[in-house]
């Protein structure tokens, strides 16, 4: 958007709003001046943040500080931006929560683009994985494989398909339910968890990149009441995904697209 203005709008005055926090609908208790306090992923956060969320689909209505225990987020190019403000919030509730402080979320990330060149704000998604102490999981997903120096990042080639999208879930579910086997001391299980053979994903096979599964052979992921998937990107990719949460047997309800 920025080059398009750039270059179709020389010399005019334009304004410039967001982006959103999603705490932006609340009434705040007060409006005193925001304070800025250190935090072990050193964001500013305000002393006027709400009391008790709103009932914004973004928050979970089910939960005091509003966190979702699983946050599923889907994202293409610039549909990243609402996803770190979601990020942010989780992570800041995380360190100031009192009430419910044995609740624990778990954040999945699975972004989108063509080149890794085209990563929005790279060095901030590092950083708050990096200092999420597990609660951030990020996979990207790349049409031109990154050069080898950049072998440090999870990714994968192709474009956000319907099979990319259930075989992350599947990947996030065999994971999960592998470290809770190893914490239960009753189950009996090897000490070294066998990946799972190396999965062929689909290249690019179309201009729109876009493959519908009419039938899907993965059920759905998390409980409905304190999981959500929000999913933002170009609108071909928006429908791709919707088709695709469908196809696995989630309700209008428990996803949101973000336009």
């Amino acid at each position: 958007m920025s080059t398009h203005l750039n270059e179709q709008l020389k010399g005019v005055e334009i304004q410039v709003r967001g982006p959103f926090d999603v705490s932006d609908r609340n009434k705040f208790m007060n409006n005193v001046q925001g304070e800025t306090r250190r935090t072990s992923i050193q964001v500013p956060i305000s002393s006027t943040f709400p009391t008790s969320p709103t009932k914004s689909s973004l928050i979970n209505p089910d939960s005091v500080d509003g966190r979702w225990e699983e946050l599923f987020m889907i994202c293409g190019g610039t549909g990243i931006s609402p996803m770190l403000q979601l990020i942010k919030y989780h992570l800041l509730r995380e360190s100031e929560s009192v009430e419910e402080r044995d609740r624990k979320t778990r954040m999945y990330l699975l972004y989108g683009n063509r080149e890794i060149d085209d990563v929005i704000d790279s060095n901030a998604l590092r950083e708050y994985e990096r200092s999420s102490r597990g609660m951030l999981e990020i996979i990207y997903v790349f049409s031109v494989p990154p050069p080898n120096e950049s072998n440090e990042l999870s990714y994968l080639q192709g474009s956000i398909t319907s099979d990319i999208i259930q075989k992350w879930f599947s990947d996030i579910k065999a994971k999960n339910s592998a470290h809770t086997a190893r914490q239960s001391p009753t189950l009996d299980f090897s000490p070294t968890f066998q990946p799972y053979p190396p999965y062929q994903y689909p290249q690019v096979g179309s201009p729109s990149g876009i493959i519908h599964s009419p039938t899907s052979s993965f059920p759905k992921y998390g409980s409905a009441r304190n999981t959500k998937i929000a999913v933002c990107g170009p609108p071909e990719m928006m429908l791709n995904v919707k088709q695709t949460l469908t196809d696995m047997g989630y309700s209008e309800r428990e996803y949101i697209l973000l336009i």
